[in-house]
C-alpha cells in the first residue's frame, strides 16, 4: 500500500514484539525472529526509533518487515520500490532474492528494470487481461527492435539525411550528437538493412546496431495491439 500499515507511535521493534505477542510467540524465539527480520530488511539502526520520525522509505521497509516476519509461503507485493531511495532498492531485492528461495514471491510493478531484475517468469497484463507470459531473457529481447537501426557515424547529418532520402523505405526518426559523431535513428519497412547499407556506402559509419526500446517505450509496446505475447516462450520454473 502507498501507506504502510504501521503504528505511527511504535518503535519497529515494539511493532514486531506486538505482532509477535499476538500470534503467540515469545521470549527468545519472538526476539530471533525479530532480529532475523531487521537484518534482512537492513533496519538494525532503526529498529528503536519510532516510525513516525522514519523516512517514508525506511517506514515502507517496515512494512515489508512485518510481511516476512511470519514466514509466509507466498508473497504479494505492489510496487515493491516505490518511494525508496538507492540504497534501500539494493537492500529489498537483495531481502527479496532470499526470500524467494523458500516461498513464491510474486510482484505488481510497473518498473522494467525492476522485473528484469527479480522475476523468473513474467506475465504482462492490460486492463486485468494477461497478454503475455515470458523469462527475463525474452523481456530483454523486447527491447531490440526489428524494424529500426542506430548507426553512430562521423558524416555531416546533411550527407545522411541526404543518402538515406535515396533508398525507398527508410527515414530518420532521430539525430543526436554523441562521442563519436552523431547517433542516427532509422526507421525501416521490414528488413530494410540492405537498402540502410546501400545508403550509406561511402559515409564515415563506426557504428551499427538494432535500435533499443526505452524502458517507457517497451512499456507502451507491451500493451499495445502490435503486442503478440502468444508468441513468447513460457519459462521454465521460479519462485518471482
Amino acid at each position: 500500500p502507498s501507506k504502510p500499515p504501521v503504528y505511527q507511535d511504535m518503535t519497529p521493534r515494539a511493532y514486531l514484539k506486538f505482532l509477535a505477542d499476538a500470534r503467540g510467540y515469545s521470549g527468545r524465539e519472538a526476539a530471533e525472529m525479530i532480529d532475523h527480520a531487521f537484518e534482512l530488511m537492513n533496519l538494525q539502526d532503526v529498529s528503536d526509533k519510532p516510525v513516525k520520525r522514519l523516512a517514508r522509505g525506511v517506514r515502507r521497509m517496515v512494512s515489508m518487515a512485518q510481511a516476512v516476519f511470519f514466514g509466509p509461503s507466498a508473497l504479494l507485493i505492489d510496487e515493491p520500490s516505490d518511494e525508496l531511495d538507492p540504497q534501500e532498492v539494493l537492500t529489498l531485492r537483495n531481502a527479496l532474492t532470499e526470500l524467494a528461495k523458500g516461498r513464491a514471491v510474486l510482484l505488481a510493478s510497473s518498473n522494467l528494470t525492476e522485473i528484469e531484475t527479480l522475476a523468473d517468469r513474467i506475465l504482462v497484463m492490460d486492463k486485468g487481461r494477461i497478454v503475455g507470459e515470458c523469462g527475463r531473457h525474452e523481456l530483454q529481447n523486447l527491447y531490440v527492435m526489428t524494424d529500426e537501426m542506430c548507426v553512430v557515424t562521423r558524416s555531416p547529418r546533411e550527407a545522411v539525411e541526404k543518402a538515406l532520402a535515396k533508398e525507398k523505405g527508410l527515414s530518420v526518426t532521430d539525430v543526436l550528437n554523441c562521442a563519436d559523431g552523431l547517433s542516427v535513428r532509422v526507421k525501416m519497412q521490414g528488413d530494410g538493412r540492405a537498402q540502410l547499407f546501400r545508403a550509406l556506402n561511402g559515409l564515415e559509419v563506426l557504428e551499427m546496431t538494432a535500435a533499443r526500446r526505452k524502458p517507457d517505450e517497451l512499456m507502451e509496446y507491451l500493451v499495445s495491439e502490435r503486442f503478440d505475447g502468444s508468441r513468447l516462450e513460457r519459462s521454465e520454473g521460479g519462485n518471482a
